[in-house]
């Protein structure tokens, strides 16, 4: 069987990213996803902020010290914002070296969270992605590349049009046509079947596909749907 990676990494941490630089660096073909920033504890919330805050604790104790060596330590204060900012850019600028690490090295970086689905397959999430060569093959797209559907077809903006959109379809195919759709409210799928009413049966999609906020087709954006889409129980009224 043939696999999309020889290698794929779960976590941009300081293990992760030196086992996909060094792989990468063999030749293998290596994948790594992280959900959020590389770098890890250690860079993220861990060691570099703590020893960046212990440093700026010092100074402290430094400026009082100072003062016997002739050194004026008048009006000093201590803006905690700065401080917080200062470490955040450090942090920023540390996990990007590791990003440019990992491409530089020839790594497949994907940014999402990446979850099992059998022994040789993973699914990245939020976008749903999954790291196949064959599904990528079979929809004709760039192997690891999301393909969602976008919020609306450029070429219907309403009721009216989708109905001849559809129309149009089913005569230069011949073949049953249907759409998909995310339902945020109802009343825009009210008034489709309202003109479809008006219209006639004949002029009714052959099938329709709901991504609801209890699930669906997996075709449109997972933000869309957990945050906008409604049940399947209230889409269908």
């Amino acid at each position: 069987m043939a696999y999309d990676f020889d290698l794929f990494v779960i976590g941009g941490g300081s293990g992760g990213v030196r086992a996909a630089r060094i792989a990468a660096g063999y030749g293998a073909k290596v994948g790594l996803a992280e959900e959020y920033r590389m770098g890890g504890t250690c860079v993220i919330r861990g060691c570099v902020p703590k020893k960046l805050m212990v440093y700026a604790s010092s100074y402290a104790k430094d400026f009082k010290a100072a003062e016997g060596f002739g050194w004026s330590a008048e009006n000093i204060a201590y803006d905690h914002a700065t401080c917080m900012n200062a470490i955040a850019g450090e942090v920023t600028r540390l996990s990007g070296l590791y990003m440019k690490g990992q491409k530089g090295a020839g790594v497949n970086v994907f940014e999402e969270r990446a979850e099992f689905v059998d022994a040789h397959t993973l699914v990245l999430k939020p976008s749903g992605k999954k790291v196949t060569a064959e599904i990528a093959e079979i929809r004709g797209i760039e192997e690891g590349k999301s393909a969602l559907s976008p919020n609306r077809h450029v070429d219907a903006g309403t009721s009216e049009e989708l109905l001849d959109l559809i129309h149009q379809v089913r005569e230069v195919s011949g073949l049953p046509t249907g759409i998909k759709l995310c339902v945020g409210q109802v009343g825009p799928l009210i008034a489709f079947m309202e003109a479809i009413k008006a219209r006639g049966d004949q002029s009714a999609p052959d099938y329709i596909a709901v991504d609801g906020g209890d699930g669906g087709t997996g075709a449109a954006p997972l933000p869309l749907i957990d945050n906008t889409g409604l049940t399947i129980r209230e889409s269908l009224p």
